[in-house]
């Protein structure tokens, strides 16, 4: 879930609870919401929000896994085909509910692509879409005496659950030298 540009004139920008309420989530972000109690006013309720993230304000109920930062949407814009996918330097990026957790949380996202695809993955990530696009996964180059670059692994993954039979071909230039993934 994604809680964006709510306001309220009283309480609570994106979440108001009143009493006796039992308010339990995961893998949400918190974006540019505002009211008394910034993104959430709570009178007197329990609150579980773990895995959540926050910003405008950078506050918001404290909770394991929890960040306070931006989370780096690529659009904010409801009208761009991108409206709320995380950039790929995204905090939110393998951050939200560990693996581990898979059946307290949805295991695809909205589209119905798999969360926490890769075994090595720390966590889902936060927010309605799980981040799919071409990543750098392992950048180790070897250096030599006086810590220049000599030669360099570059390891690339590559997912794409709308095109699963598709032939993806990936082009690197280095120093004018263009290399596809078909040459090797």
């Amino acid at each position: 879930n994604v809680f964006i540009n709510n306001s309220a004139s009283v309480q609570g920008g994106a979440i108001y609870l009143g009493s006796n309420v039992n308010l339990v989530g995961a893998n949400n972000i918190f974006y540019n919401n505002s009211g008394s109690g910034g993104h959430l006013y709570n009178e007197s309720s329990s609150v579980t929000l773990e895995y959540s993230c926050y910003y405008l304000p950078a506050s918001g109920p404290s909770g394991t896994g929890n960040l306070t930062v931006d989370p780096k949407f690529e659009s904010t814009t409801s009208t761009d085909a991108k409206f709320l996918y995380l950039r790929f330097n995204s905090p939110c990026i393998n951050t939200g509910t560990p693996n581990a957790s898979a059946g307290v949380v949805p295991t695809t996202d909205i589209r119905g692509v798999p969360r926490g695809i890769y075994a090595d993955s720390p966590g889902y990530d936060m927010g309605p879409y799980e981040y799919d696009e071409i990543y750098l996964s392992h950048y180790n180059p070897e250096k030599n005496s006086t810590g220049n670059a000599i030669d360099t692994d570059i390891i690339f993954r590559v997912r794409d659950f709308n095109h699963p039979s598709a032939d993806i071909v990936i082009t690197i230039n280095v120093d004018g030298t263009t290399y596809t993934s078909a040459d090797y």
